[in-house]
């Protein structure tokens, strides 16, 4: 249980138990709901000899009872009794006398409250999706809306887009399919109530107007690349939503929903709008994204700072430290020298030594390495892709080679490769040996010297 102020809503206990209240009295009388409600509770929270947790119950289910005009006489009365003989007031002595005299203060305001004319009967309203939107392999043109929106630093982290360019999508349409169903709660005191997130398959391509007709085996998937590259993303569910955006079915195909079963969905949700996170930046951003190689000329600070971050969390995660084994590959000190600062320090003197650096851009920079007459160094993959399991190290290893060919063409001879030696996962030892390099030599700092032998 977690309690984070002194009003009777202010715990974990009460925040839980709303969206039961809701529950309960949305689909029965006061007396029937309050019988079910105080029977769940004793069964799996608490009785009154847990007098926090009882507290944190009964008051926050009088408060509801009120706010809704439902408050009984009985519970009412019960309540005031409670506050009037200090029940539960003891854990809060333990914790000072000040802290008593405010949750005091709290409960006096509280039984003003229930002990003044409550307001009229309100309608219960349950604040959950409990409807499923759409059938799945429903294929469905959903307008843009990016008038007046903030394209979010986010988005721009897999897509560089300025405003201007983001509110030309205004009033334009997208494609997305809908793959299932997730239930992300259910009522414990009334599990018909559920509240239901849709899953929705996101394609690539903005339309002026839906589609007359589509075929799916024509259709490309966007990628949400945080987000282990799925086209997949889970959002709100509740029609409305979908009514403001103009959805239109074009078509229903359900080919190959099966093989999404598994896989993990980004959260989109159509209901948030602000300058951290709305739903059209995101959309977008998973649009036409590609990897391609270009060079990194003149950087400014911003840059080299993020290459630099690359860099350190790639050293790091080559060289791990890890204090519950008897071997250990580097220090504390060598892990505190080698920080953003250090590879910060150590690009600024290659570029400055005249080094050119390429890149793989995959949204952002994936990988970069430097080349210098025949030299391939400063090798540097970002941390992300090489974190997250199976899926980024074969992508990861895909870019590698990717850049790896494009620099040797960049050679003035036969190329040789300088990169921290791999530990661990030696996917990088392995793609190298595929193309053709041999480790030669050691330099510093466990810098690999690897030479192209075919």
């Amino acid at each position: 249980m977690g309690t984070w102020g002194y009003s009777v809503t202010a715990n974990d206990t009460a925040q839980d138990l709303i969206t039961e209240y809701q529950a309960a009295f949305f689909y029965n009388d006061p007396e029937t709901a309050f019988k079910k409600i105080d029977d769940y509770v004793r069964k799996n929270i608490c009785d009154e000899t847990d007098e926090e947790e009882w507290c944190n119950y009964f008051y926050s289910l009088a408060d509801y009872m009120w706010k809704k005009g439902l408050l009984t006489d009985e519970i009412r009365d019960k309540a005031v009794q409670m506050i009037d003989s200090g029940f539960g007031m003891e854990l809060w002595r333990q914790s000072g006398e000040k802290e008593a005299a405010k949750r005091t203060a709290a409960l006096e305001k509280f039984k003003e409250k229930l002990l003044s004319p409550q307001p009229p009967r309100k309608k219960i309203n349950i604040s959950m999706c409990t409807k499923p939107v759409f059938e799945a392999g429903d294929i469905i043109a959903m307008q843009l809306q990016t008038a007046g929106k903030t394209y979010t630093k986010i988005a721009s982290l897999d897509r560089p887009m300025t405003d201007e360019e983001f509110h030309s999508f205004d009033g334009k349409f997208i494609l997305i399919r809908k793959i299932k169903d997730e239930i992300s709660y259910t009522s414990a005191i009334e599990p018909n109530v559920r509240d239901i997130s849709p899953v929705f398959q996101l394609f690539d391509g903005v339309y002026d107007e839906p589609p007359a007709e589509v075929k799916l085996s024509e259709l490309k998937n966007a990628k949400f690349i945080l987000m282990n590259d799925t086209p997949l993303f889970s959002t709100d569910g509740g029609s409305g939503r979908y009514r403001k955006r103009k959805c239109k079915v074009i078509a229903n195909d359900k080919t190959g929903i099966e093989e999404f079963e598994k896989t993990e969905s980004a959260y989109i949700f159509l209901s948030v709008n602000n300058e951290v996170h709305n739903p059209d930046s995101r959309f977008l951003a998973a649009m036409g994204v590609e990897p391609f190689i270009d060079e990194i000329i003149s950087p400014d600070e911003e840059m080299l700072k993020s290459m630099a971050s690359i860099y350190s969390h790639y050293w790091l995660r080559e060289h791990p430290w890890l204090p519950e084994t008897e071997e250990r590959s580097t220090s504390k000190e060598e892990r505190a020298r080698h920080n953003d600062e250090y590879f910060l320090d150590v690009l600024k003197r290659e570029f400055a030594a005249g080094k050119r650096f390429y890149a793989v851009y995959y949204g952002f920079i994936a990988c970069f390495c430097s080349v210098h007459e025949n030299s391939i160094e400063n090798f540097a993959v970002r941390f992300f892709h090489i974190h997250e399991g199976k899926h980024f190290v074969k992508m990861i290893v895909e870019f590698a080679k990717k850049l790896f060919e494009f620099t040797e063409t960049k050679c003035s001879g036969t190329p040789k490769i300088s990169a921290y030696g791999p530990r661990g996962k030696r996917w990088l030892a392995a793609l190298l040996e595929e193309m053709g390099y041999r480790e030669c030599g050691k330099g510093e700092e466990n810098i690999v010297i690897y030479a192209k032998t075919k």
